[in-house]
C-alpha cells in the first residue's frame, strides 16, 4: 500500500473547500477518505486532532503555526500538485481612500499577521 492509500485509512475531520481539492486528487487515484466529519473552522479541530486519531489537512505554514500552540504534529502529504493557499482582503473601490475603512482594513491585517493562520505568523 502506498503511502497516499495509507492516508485514506484514518478518519478525517475537514472543511468543505479541504474536501473538495484533496478528494478530487484522491478520485484521480481511485482512492477515497473516511470523513468522520466537517468543521467550518480550523479552530475547532485542533483538540480534536489532539485528542483523536483523526487527521486533518491544512497548508502547511498553518500546520506548522498550530504545532507550536497544539499537542499536534505535522508532515508533508504525500501529493504532488496541490494549489497553493492564499488569503486575500478585498474591499470595493470606492472604499479605498476612505480613511476609516483604510483604518479596519490595516486592523485586520495586523490582526491576521499574527495569527495563526498567517504564513507570516511569529508565535
Amino acid at each position: 500500500m502506498n503511502r497516499t492509500a495509507r492516508l485514506c485509512v484514518y478518519p478525517y475531520q475537514c472543511r468543505w473547500r479541504q474536501r473538495q481539492l484533496f478528494d478530487r486528487y484522491l478520485e484521480h487515484h481511485n482512492l477515497t477518505r473516511r470523513i468522520a466529519y466537517e468543521v467550518p473552522f480550523y479552530t475547532s479541530a485542533f483538540n480534536v486532532v489532539a485528542a483523536t486519531e483523526m487527521l486533518l489537512i491544512v497548508p502547511r505554514h498553518i500546520a506548522a503555526n498550530a504545532a507550536r500552540v497544539h499537542a499536534v504534529q505535522w508532515c508533508e502529504l504525500p501529493v504532488e500538485n496541490l494549489p497553493d493557499h492564499e488569503y486575500l482582503l478585498l474591499w470595493h473601490s470606492i472604499h479605498h481612500n476612505d480613511t476609516a475603512h483604510k483604518w479596519a482594513r490595516e486592523e485586520i491585517a495586523s490582526i491576521m499577521r499574527k495569527s495563526i493562520f498567517s504564513p507570516l505568523a511569529s508565535l
